[in-house]
């Protein structure tokens, strides 16, 4: 494994699992809680004892994620923040990709993030309102609460797992978060423009 690249373990705390038991841990692609994928960090590969697959870090990002090694290798370029100099030419390759679609990726993620963030928002106001489904609120002030906690990356990482799981879903906050963001901006030029107009009708009148 190459210096300056992220540990196995790492990448699999970051993907999402558990800490790792004597370097065992339950798989992210089974509903099990049985510890039988290894994590090796001097070697940086993985072994699933169940299916009897393994590899590499880019193999278990594929795994966790079930997309193609470009797409795990863009994930781990934007979570790590990889540079070209750290990678193989293949590996490059994917990453001058990457970074093409980094900044849209970032974008669409906080659209997602704040449209998101905003349904939530007003779900908690209806249950508060009703006066009912205390469980109802107590999940959904949790899943707000993690979402606001979340860093940058964090926020990409969450984006990715919705758009993978729920394509349509996602999109569709995608565009409810763009339009929100749009009419904010629409919303702060007019104050700006009022403000400059006041400002200049009490400068004439002085």
């Amino acid at each position: 494994m190459r210096r300056d690249l992220p540990s196995i373990g790492e990448v699999w705390r970051r993907l999402g699992g558990v800490d790792p038991i004597r370097n065992r841990v339950p798989a992210l692609w089974r509903k099990t809680r049985d510890r039988n994928v290894s994590l090796d960090d001097s070697k940086g590969c993985y072994f699933d004892f169940v299916s009897g697959t393994g590899g590499g870090i880019l193999d278990l990002v594929v795994q966790a994620h079930g997309c193609t090694r470009s797409d795990a290798y863009k994930w781990l370029a934007l979570e790590f923040n990889l540079e070209s100099k750290d990678l193989t030419p293949i590996e490059r390759k994917a990453h001058g990709k990457a970074r093409q679609i980094g900044r849209i990726l970032a974008r669409d993620a906080l659209w997602w993030w704040m449209a998101r963030c905003s349904d939530l928002e007003d779900r908690k106001r209806e249950i508060v309102q009703e006066g009912s489904e205390p469980f109802e609120l107590a999940r959904v002030s949790n899943e707000l609460y993690r979402l606001q906690s979340l860093e940058p990356v964090g926020i990409v990482s969450k984006f990715a797992k919705h758009e993978a799981s729920d394509p349509e879903e996602c999109a569709e906050l995608v565009r409810s978060g763009r339009a929100w963001e749009k009419a904010c901006k629409w919303a702060i030029r007019k104050i700006i423009t009022k403000i400059r107009r006041e400002q200049m009708k009490a400068g004439h009148a002085a």
